[in-house]
């Protein structure tokens, strides 16, 4: 088995299905009681976050929604205050996780897109409930 630093310098001549497994590895060794959900496409990863132990939404965003404060609910979504802070944490990690394989030499200036794959985190499937552990 590789290191990641091995991986890294390999990585332009891997498929996204290739990054996509080295991903899931990771995540695996750093998330192992959160269940993710990856899938790949030529130039696309998408991650689905099915199931964790943590608790999601900051109590005072609970409570607005609760009350139907759609304002306040909306200005704590805002101010990134809508999830507990150690969700974001995660979510962090999760992004870093997943771009760190990636690259960005694009020029919105000049209509220019050069990436090594698009992605995408989501927090689970449309057709798939999530599950707090």
């Amino acid at each position: 088995m590789e290191t990641s630093i091995e991986f890294i310098n390999k990585i332009h001549d891997l498929s996204t299905k290739e990054i996509a497994k080295q991903i899931r590895l990771d995540l695996k060794e750093l998330c192992s009681n959160f269940k993710f959900s990856i899938i790949s496409s030529r130039h696309r990863i998408d991650l689905y976050i099915m199931s964790w132990p943590i608790e999601f939404y900051s109590s005072e965003y609970k409570e607005a929604e609760k009350n139907q404060e759609r304002e306040k609910t909306r200005e704590l979504s805002r101010l990134n205050k809508m999830y507990t802070p150690e969700w974001s944490d995660v979510l962090k990690l999760v992004n870093t996780i997943l771009n760190q394989y990636n690259h960005d030499n694009s020029d919105a200036m000049i209509d220019y897109f050069d990436v090594n794959y698009y992605d995408d985190v989501r927090i689970w499937k449309w057709d798939k409930p999530y599950v707090i552990v």
